[in-house]
């Protein structure tokens, strides 16, 4: 039998809500509450090309993140900015992020592990 590799893996996108309070909407805040560091860090992990909005590197961290971009961080994970919900009594903003915690499932394993319980019996 002949499998296409495209559907060797089979992929699940699972979602986590998360609410971070920020002071702007600027790509290093995010990135830096989003992964529990500190601005510099952040800034760094930006000037090594390990921070993607929607698929595309980012180099400064200047950066406006509006509602619904994909914020990809290398090492870190996939998230998904929804919406700033609203505003603290000091003029933060609270913005509800999806965190995805993708899945991928080898099909060829539950395939393989079939056929071989079939033979075991």
């Amino acid at each position: 039998e002949v499998i296409e590799i495209d559907k060797l893996r089979e992929k699940e996108d699972k979602f986590e809500n998360k609410s971070i309070i920020v002071s702007s909407m600027r790509i290093d805040n995010i990135v830096s509450e989003l992964t529990n560091c500190s601005r510099n860090k952040a800034e760094e992990l930006i000037e090594n090309e390990r921070v993607l909005i929607n698929y595309e590197i980012i180099n400064k961290n200047s950066k406006i993140v509006i509602n619904g971009d994909i914020v990809t961080v290398r090492g870190k994970g996939k998230f998904i900015i929804n919406e700033v919900i609203r505003k603290t009594k000091n003029g933060k903003l609270v913005v509800e992020v999806k965190k995805s915690s993708e899945v991928t499932i080898p099909k060829y394993n539950k395939v393989m592990n079939a056929k071989y319980m079939s033979i075991k019996k």
